[in-house]
């Protein structure tokens, strides 16, 4: 047994390091040398493998059976920027393991996802358990962007009708906090809102002809900082809505004129039971009683919305993989709720049944986004037997022949 899980930790070392080496920074979010390692490894394993996607964005499709429904991993394949990697530790896009953990710019964030999601599917293959029923490793683009160019395009494609796909697990989103494992069912969502205030521009040398935009689009901003715009209300595992004022700015035209105009951004993360247009109105409401102090005018818009998402916790995916985590690990899994977002929406608004998050990344210590990001190579196994294990699970919720389906540990 020990020697079989050291031989585990090798290939998940071996698989992560090269994802990590070849760098999908977003933007520009190219992805086709990462596409291609996984799509030679897919086909050299048998795999039917589809690539879909721009020139440069692309998203890999690696699917084990013929026929039936489908289950799909999903994991995004870009990375955020790195702004200085003199202050990485390590190199970001070596993928150095130091005390059983790698190092470099992704491997949690989503590369570690990628990985174990990538082992469990050859492991299911290997053993011919995709007789009756389809196993797609959906590893896209863009995802840091928002996920039109990647899981978005995927789904444009007409790959959910064409594979027939029955549930989804995303492999996103840290299945750790401080080493206890467990699945994140809920998401905020997102109201990107802006801001606009007009004045009247005048030269500097007489500012008493201008309205200065710019001072009031500081003062709106002030108040809705110390508002209550938003409800008063909170999310089992999401908690309570939250919003930033001014995170962009922008106003004048010259350093020697009163400004006539100023806009600025609002993000709002809202949870369900939220009304998005009672807190644009608010927002507006406010908006114009401070801008008018100033003798100026303003307008409020919703550039952005991404919906908050809930997964009901009864849904097959949700309780096999929790199931799952407690066989493979011995612990009781929490639920909890996605800080930020993912493209488990694609999938929710197609009607699928969507786990949204579960990667190997630990929310303490993974430093996601961050210098020095990095990811226990032991967790990536465990994940890899989490998701083959609540494959199992899953495929005999849905009756499929015993001759294809063993519940317990992922067997290798």
């Amino acid at each position: 047994m020990i020697g079989e899980r050291r031989a585990l930790e090798e290939e998940a070392t071996e698989l992560l390091r090269g994802l990590v080496e070849r760098p999908t920074v977003n933007p520009p979010g190219d992805t086709r040398e990462v596409v291609a390692f996984l799509a030679d490894r897919a086909r050299a394993a048998g795999l039917a493998v589809e690539v879909v996607g721009d020139a440069e964005q692309q998203s890999v499709l690696l699917v084990s059976g013929v026929a039936g429904p489908t289950f799909v991993l999903n994991a995004h394949l870009d990375t955020v920027p790195v702004v200085d990697a003199s202050d990485w530790e390590y190199p970001p896009f070596e993928g150095r393991v130091v005390d059983g953990r790698m190092y470099g710019r992704g491997a949690a964030d989503n590369k570690a996802g990628v990985a174990a999601a990538f082992m469990a599917l050859l492991a299911a293959h290997r053993e011919g358990l995709t007789k009756d029923f389809r196993l797609c490793g959906m590893f896209v683009a863009d995802e840091e962007m928002g996920g039109a160019k990647g899981t978005g395009a995927v789904v444009a494609s007409g790959a959910l009708e064409r594979l027939d796909v029955a549930a989804a697990l995303v492999c996103d989103g840290a299945g750790l906090e401080s080493g206890a494992w467990g699945v994140r069912v809920a998401s905020k969502g997102m109201a990107r809102l802006g801001i606009k205030v007009e004045g009247v521009s005048a030269h500097a040398a007489r500012p008493e002809q201008g309205r200065n935009a710019v001072l009031a689009l500081a003062d709106v901003l002030l108040a809705l900082h110390g508002s209550d715009v938003l409800p008063s209300l909170s999310h089992p595992t999401l908690g309570a809505p939250s919003l930033v004022a001014g995170t962009t700015v922008q106003g004048g035209t010259s350093p020697n004129a009163v400004p006539g105009s100023a806009e600025a951004t609002v993000d709002c993360r809202l949870v369900p039971g939220v009304d998005l247009p009672s807190v644009v109105a608010r927002c507006e409401a406010l908006a114009s009683s401070v801008a008018a102090r100033w003798s100026c005018t303003s307008q409020v818009s919703v550039l952005l919305y991404l919906p908050p998402l809930d997964t009901d916790v009864d849904q097959p995916v949700v309780k096999h993989t929790l199931a799952a985590i407690a066989e493979v690990t011995g612990q009781a899994p929490e639920v909890r709720g996605l800080v930020g977002g993912n493209d488990a929406k694609y999938f929710i608004e197609r009607g699928v049944p969507t786990l949204l998050g579960l990667s190997p990344s630990d929310a303490a210590t993974s430093r996601t986004h961050g210098r020095n990001e990095n990811v226990s190579i032991r967790n990536v196994v465990t994940a890899s037997q989490i998701y083959g294990t609540a494959i199992r699970k899953w495929a005999a919720e849905f009756h499929l022949p015993t001759s294809s389906v063993r519940t317990g540990r992922v067997q290798r």
